[in-house]
Protein backbone atom coordinates (compact mmCIF):
# COMPACT_ATOMS: atom_id res chain seq x y z
CA UNK A 1 0.00 0.00 0.00
CA UNK A 2 1.55 3.55 -0.78
CA UNK A 3 1.49 6.38 1.12
CA UNK A 4 -0.89 8.01 -0.43
CA UNK A 5 -3.56 4.99 -0.51
CA UNK A 6 -3.20 4.86 3.43
CA UNK A 7 -3.75 8.83 3.80
CA UNK A 8 -7.17 8.14 1.38
CA UNK A 9 -8.03 5.30 4.00
CA UNK A 10 -7.17 7.52 6.82
CA UNK A 11 -9.43 9.96 5.20
CA UNK A 12 -12.70 8.08 4.66
CA UNK A 13 -12.07 7.22 8.10
CA UNK A 14 -11.77 10.38 9.47
CA UNK A 15 -15.52 11.00 7.11
CA UNK A 16 -17.08 8.38 8.41
CA UNK A 17 -16.56 9.63 11.74
CA UNK A 18 -17.80 13.13 11.08
CA UNK A 19 -14.50 14.60 11.79
CA UNK A 20 -12.65 17.27 9.09
CA UNK A 21 -9.22 16.26 9.70
CA UNK A 22 -6.27 14.94 11.79
CA UNK A 23 -3.07 16.57 12.54
CA UNK A 24 -0.14 13.71 12.83
CA UNK A 25 2.53 14.88 14.91
CA UNK A 26 4.39 11.64 16.04
CA UNK A 27 7.33 11.01 13.30
CA UNK A 28 6.53 7.49 12.75
CA UNK A 29 3.07 8.07 11.60
CA UNK A 30 4.14 11.03 9.61
CA UNK A 31 6.58 8.77 7.92
CA UNK A 32 3.74 5.90 7.45
CA UNK A 33 1.71 8.41 6.04
CA UNK A 34 3.74 10.22 3.88
CA UNK A 35 7.37 8.64 3.14
CA UNK A 36 9.13 11.66 4.70
CA UNK A 37 12.03 10.69 7.09
CA UNK A 38 12.97 14.00 8.69
CA UNK A 39 13.61 14.80 12.09
CA UNK A 40 11.04 17.84 11.92
CA UNK A 41 7.52 16.97 10.77
CA UNK A 42 3.78 17.32 11.20
CA UNK A 43 1.20 16.20 8.51
CA UNK A 44 -2.59 17.23 8.41
CA UNK A 45 -4.75 14.79 6.39
CA UNK A 46 -7.92 16.41 5.58
CA UNK A 47 -11.48 14.22 5.68
CA UNK A 48 -12.69 16.38 2.14
CA UNK A 49 -11.18 17.29 -0.65
CA UNK A 50 -8.54 19.59 1.16
CA UNK A 51 -5.14 18.60 -0.01
CA UNK A 52 -3.33 17.11 2.91
CA UNK A 53 -0.07 19.57 3.73
CA UNK A 54 3.23 18.24 5.37
CA UNK A 55 4.82 20.61 7.23
CA UNK A 56 8.50 20.82 8.15
CA UNK A 57 11.13 23.44 8.47
CA UNK A 58 13.56 24.74 5.76
CA UNK A 59 16.73 22.23 6.34
CA UNK A 60 14.22 19.81 4.86
CA UNK A 61 12.71 21.35 1.84
CA UNK A 62 14.14 19.49 -0.96
CA UNK A 63 13.91 16.57 1.16
CA UNK A 64 10.21 16.85 1.79
CA UNK A 65 10.03 17.62 -2.38
CA UNK A 66 11.67 14.48 -2.94
CA UNK A 67 10.14 11.96 -0.12
CA UNK A 68 6.57 13.06 -0.65
CA UNK A 69 6.12 14.87 -3.80
CA UNK A 70 2.24 14.39 -3.63
CA UNK A 71 2.00 16.88 -0.91
CA UNK A 72 1.83 20.41 0.00
CA UNK A 73 4.60 21.58 1.70
CA UNK A 74 4.68 24.05 4.33
CA UNK A 75 7.85 24.91 5.45
CA UNK A 76 7.92 26.22 8.93
CA UNK A 77 9.73 25.56 11.78
CA UNK A 78 6.99 25.34 14.54
CA UNK A 79 5.13 22.64 12.24
CA UNK A 80 2.36 21.75 14.29
CA UNK A 81 1.47 24.86 15.55
CA UNK A 82 1.35 26.51 11.74
CA UNK A 83 -1.06 23.13 10.80
CA UNK A 84 -3.36 23.91 14.02
CA UNK A 85 -3.80 27.57 12.63
CA UNK A 86 -5.18 25.95 8.94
Amino acid sequence: MTHSQRRVRLAARLAADGLDALLVSDLVNVRYLSGFTGSNAALIVFAGDTPDVLATDARYRTQAARQAPDLEAAIERACGRHLIAR
